[in-house]
């Protein structure tokens, strides 16, 4: 008997949507069958798409010059919109 046997919630946030292509190949589909709740999430909330919440003080003057970077982890190798495909593909 493996210690996940009997999940059956399961909460997930990660740093970028990159880890979820990662979990998808470390997984088995069996696990995720058994889940009856699956919540993901991203921590990551910069760069294009990125969450209004995280910026809601980001233009502290009024000028319009609110626009944020992507974070480090986004620039080296791992941007969110290139990688949503991992969400799709864990949930689906």
């Amino acid at each position: 008997m493996t210690a996940y046997e009997n999940l059956t919630d399961l909460r997930l946030s990660v740093s970028c949507t990159h880890d979820f292509v990662e979990l998808n190949s470390m997984i088995p589909d069996s696990f995720l069958e058994r889940l009856r709740y699956l919540f993901t999430g991203v921590t990551d909330a910069t760069g294009p798409g990125r969450s209004n919440a995280y910026l809601g003080d980001a233009d502290e003057h009024k000028d319009g010059n609110d626009d944020y970077p992507l974070s480090n982890l986004q620039q080296q190798q791992h941007p969110n919109t290139e990688h949503t495909n991992g969400v799709f593909d864990l949930v689906s």
